[in-house]
């Protein structure tokens, strides 16, 4: 069972840390159990911010983004009533959180504000930038969200070395979604899922997919999962060993590398390989 003292804060760096990741798919999830946690510690101790912190996490990680947003409004309210303050670093990620669950929402000026108030002290957060990318064109259209979209693109392509390689595939996958570029979005996506299974949760709440919920591919890539729903099933290991067993008979091993290798900017500059695996759908 997952013990809700492994628990931390999954929204962070994109949704959830490979840490984080490992040790919420080492083996199957009681939500209920690690609900029930949070619970008893809340009534036990009601100013407890901490455990009702995790608690609105466990929420939106089950997707159940209102209560969510209550339990981390409440945060709010109790540590200004008690006089309590997180240190920086836990309040910079409560202000994330929330401004994420904002965009889940679909309350995108108030997930907006948010996130330009946490890019006063982070303005070249790649994570930050790309959510604030996502909120600005569900809410002002592509054409005022474009800026922000290519300094997100940018500060993507810059993660480096193979721990953050599925986020940095699958943030490049959501920016190329809401330019209207389906098919470079979704080899990205499948790329990403090579490399770690909770791409599935991210892209199943994040606004960027929002036109893509009808469209076949993507139905299978994360509805379907590959046999892999809900993500908790298997362990990343397990994942990536059966796409590598699948793929390696139809010779697609590599399509991470050569997605990853063939892309040169947004929706521009694209290697011949590149062009001749994909096509642009607008």
């Amino acid at each position: 069972m997952w013990l809700a003292k492994s628990y931390m804060a999954f929204h962070s760096s994109n949704g959830i840390s490979r840490s984080q990741t490992e040790n919420a798919t080492k083996r199957s999830v009681d939500f209920g159990e690690v609900l029930d946690h949070f619970n008893r510690t809340f009534k036990f101790n009601p100013t407890d911010t901490k455990a009702l912190f995790n608690r609105g996490e466990t929420y939106s990680f089950m997707g159940y983004h209102e209560e969510a947003l209550t339990d981390f409004d409440r945060v709010i309210a109790l540590n200004k009533s008690i006089n309590i303050h997180f240190n920086k670093k836990i309040n910079r990620h409560l202000n994330k959180t929330r401004a994420l669950v904002l965009s889940y929402l679909k309350r995108y000026a108030e997930a907006i504000k948010g996130y330009e108030q946490i890019l006063k002290e982070e303005p070249n957060d790649e994570v930050n930038l790309y959510n604030l990318a996502v909120a600005m064109t569900r809410e002002r259209g592509i054409a005022e969200a474009q800026t922000i979209i290519d300094k997100a693109y940018t500060g993507l392509q810059k993660i480096g070395g193979s721990e953050r390689r599925y986020a940095k595939l699958y943030g490049l996958g959501g920016l190329e979604a809401l330019m209207g570029n389906i098919d470079q979005s979704l080899d990205y996506l499948e790329a990403a899922l090579f490399l770690d299974v909770v791409v599935l949760y991210w892209a199943r709440s994040d606004g960027a997919w929002l036109d893509l919920h009808s469209n076949l591919r993507f139905q299978a890539l994360i509805f379907e999962g590959n046999n892999c729903s809900p993500p908790w099933d298997w362990t990343p290991g397990e994942v990536r060993a059966r796409k590598y067993n699948q793929t390696r008979k139809g010779g697609q091993y590599d399509t991470a590398e050569k997605i990853y290798s063939g892309v040169q900017g947004p929706s521009r500059a694209r290697s011949d390989q590149w062009s001749a695996q994909s096509s642009t759908t607008v």
